[in-house]
């Protein structure tokens, strides 16, 4: 079943063509059209299969209101954008779409076969995105979904979640983890040496980024001790290591990440990059496994959803799974 490719091809066509002069810029609405797309095909594939095999239709029925129950509110924002930087008329745009889809497309050609496989886990490939083609669509809806835009952290705890294994970098050390994201957030890798990965959240709102150290680079090891690496001394040393300016409401303690010791400083300070200044709240968690500590390091911007962002930050640490430990 191509509808979806075949249909955010067309919409994205439409778009570069009749608005492509106007187009502030052509990522983002490409971006939007494309979820947009993915939408409407859903929607139609959905309906096809209710009218052509009549066994499945409570099946597909059931799915198409679990969709639009999920990303349903992110159309509506879409459309919304669409409607006042175009002056695209909905729903008629929808429907002549739509009209234009099925004049290149015979619902009747979708055999039994196609449609249960299309049913099969339907919640897990077309509404949470867990497969390689459907991922970004759903990516798309979710940045521009209003609840989450509000409470950052609902989309995680919906189960929108990316998963990241150590191992996908050159610069694993050495342990092996995984931990997991929301869903929407953006990924590139660390640029420094010992940086694995950044993330960042759709609204650039927060910043994430773990790395892991040999123990003997960071600590004498010859003088170690848990008690130095669970102190205050060196949880001052994890915040001056970030370099920010005017620090202030420095606060530590000690917790356990994935049964391991570990500890989560926090200060508020100003991060510079050339001519431009952020004030950021920074929460930092460092954790110690054998001969390796795992740095998970947040940014987030000193606003009203910091307190989100910090209770986002907690649950995704503990999300990670130290993998060398269940070898």
């Amino acid at each position: 079943m191509r509808i979806t490719a075949t249909l955010c091809f067309i919409f994205v066509f439409f778009l570069n063509v009749s608005y492509g002069q106007i187009l502030k810029d052509k990522s983002y609405y490409t971006n939007l059209s494309k979820g947009l797309g993915y939408y409407y095909s859903v929607e139609l594939s959905l309906s096809a299969i209710r009218k052509q095999h009549p066994s499945l239709a409570l099946q597909a029925q059931k799915n198409m209101l679990d969709f639009r129950i999920a990303h349903g509110p992110s159309v509506k924002v879409i459309e919304s954008i669409l409607e006042n930087d175009m002056n695209i008329k909905f729903p008629d745009f929808k429907l002549d779409l739509i009209e234009t889809i099925k004049g290149n497309y015979n619902p009747e050609l979708i055999t039994y076969y196609d449609a249960e496989n299309y049913l099969l886990n339907f919640e897990g490939k077309y509404i949470y995105g867990n497969d390689v083609v459907n991922e970004d669509f759903v990516k798309i809806l979710l940045r521009n979904n209003p609840e989450f835009k509000i409470t950052p952290i609902l989309e995680f705890t919906s189960g929108y979640k990316q998963k990241y294994n150590s191992n996908q970098s050159e610069k694993t050390k050495c342990l092996s983890f995984s931990i997991e994201l929301p869903k929407s957030w953006t990924h590139r890798n660390g640029n420094r040496p010992n940086i694995l990965a950044l993330y960042k959240s759709f609204d650039s709102k927060c910043i994430f980024t773990f790395q892991v150290r040999n123990l003997k680079d960071v600590l004498n090891v010859e003088k170690f001790s848990l008690s130095d690496f669970l102190s205050e001394n060196f949880a001052r040393q994890v915040i001056d290591e970030l370099e920010l300016e005017n620090t202030k409401d420095f606060n530590y303690k000690n917790i356990t990440i994935d049964g391991q010791r570990a500890i989560e400083c926090s200060a508020n300070g100003i991060m510079r990059s050339g001519d431009n200044e952020f004030n950021f709240h920074t929460v930092n968690y460092v954790s110690i496994y054998n001969d390796c500590l795992m740095y998970f390091s947040f940014f987030i911007k000193n606003e009203e959803q910091t307190k989100y962002y910090k209770l986002l930050s907690e649950m995704i640490v503990n999300s990670i799974i130290i993998e060398d430990k269940w070898k």
